[in-house]
């Protein structure tokens, strides 16, 4: 046995998989793994016939590899729970650094945009009338019973659009070859004008299903109320919800309060981001219910959000607490 190989050996035995890392890295055993993307076949002491045995398991990716039961696994295939736990935590360790790089590419760039708006061929009755410009403005559109189908008559009508992360997970579904993970992920886009929608998406990789959300979050937008609703400020800016308005999803339930001008958004970090992207500066929010379950918290606010075009408003208090539909004029 060479010494490259004794070393390689000691590397795969080692249960730390931090200093399997480091000996990789140090180039004693082999090619430095500091690809792009990391694979199955990326980690120690994975050849050919054992990766095959992995996928004759239903291990086919990283994913699947983290989501699986290590005791369940081990009596599936010829590994010990050891040595698959340790691939485990290899796999883990790398997983969020991979999550990030495709969390900031995620993103698409308004010259992109402007070129992909160009080569834009309409499928729906609505797109073609948009891209015509017979339908101008985003309100013409929202007041059409027509749902938005493309995510395009969004993109060319408001191109200033803000996107947020609210909340990357992962989903576990146990099927008969094993457990196979996906990611879920929420987000939220606005103008901070007026507008602001919430998209939700399942995929098996990160940054195809970050784009999917905003594409959904996009087809969701609506238009919100604004105004200065607090007896307490009487500014006449809308900066605040211009009455109480309260949402409900699932086992969440939120209470949007008017609140004076300086005081900020007194809220948890989800409602934030949206009520920032909606173009509310200040407000009080009050939840109840299992706050920490992300996807119903997000939309328990949106939900509260779209209430405001639902109440009916009399003349004189549109006039007294400045009520907004939509952007500001210099917006």
């Amino acid at each position: 046995m060479t010494e490259e190989e004794k070393s390689k050996e000691a590397a795969e035995n080692q249960g730390d998989s931090e200093n399997v890392e480091e000996t990789v890295k140090s180039g004693e055993v082999g090619a430095e793994v500091t690809s792009e993307k990391f694979q199955l076949n990326d980690l120690q002491g994975l050849g050919e016939k054992k990766l095959a045995e992995l996928k004759a398991a239903g291990i086919s990716d990283v994913a699947d590899l983290i989501g699986a039961d290590a005791k369940d696994l081990a009596s599936k295939t010829s590994f010990s729970e050891d040595k698959l736990k340790n691939w485990q935590k290899t796999a883990t360790k790398k997983t969020p650094e991979i999550l990030n790089e495709e969390i900031k590419g995620a993103g698409k760039d308004y010259e992109a945009k402007r070129e992909e708006l160009l080569r834009w061929e309409p499928r729906t009755a609505l797109g073609i009338k948009v891209k015509s410009g017979e339908l101008s403005t985003i309100d013409e559109v929202l007041a059409l019973p027509t749902p938005i189908k493309e995510v395009e008559v969004v993109d060319k009508l408001l191109p200033e659009l803000s996107e947020e992360i609210l909340n990357v997970g992962r989903v576990q579904r146990v099927t008969d070859s094993g457990r196979r993970m996906r990611f879920r992920v929420i987000t939220a886009v606005g103008n901070e004008n007026g507008y602001v929608g919430v998209g939700e998406a399942k995929g098996k990789e990160a940054g195809p299903t970050i784009r999917k959300a905003i594409e959904r979050a996009k087809i969701n937008i609506i238009s919100i109320k604004r105004g200065c609703g607090s007896w307490e400020c009487g500014c006449g800016r809308p900066h605040t919800v211009p009455f109480k308005v309260s949402g409900k999803s699932g086992g969440v339930q939120v209470s949007i309060r008017p609140a004076p001008r300086g005081v900020g958004l007194v809220s948890g970090e989800i409602p934030r981001k949206i009520l920032s992207l909606a173009g509310i500066s200040d407000a009080w929010v009050s939840t109840s219910g299992h706050t920490r379950t992300s996807l119903n918290f997000s939309h328990a606010i949106f939900n509260a959000l779209f209430e405001t075009n639902k109440v009916k408003v009399k003349e004189s208090d549109i006039d007294s607490l400045n009520i907004i539909s939509g952007q500001t004029q210099n917006g």
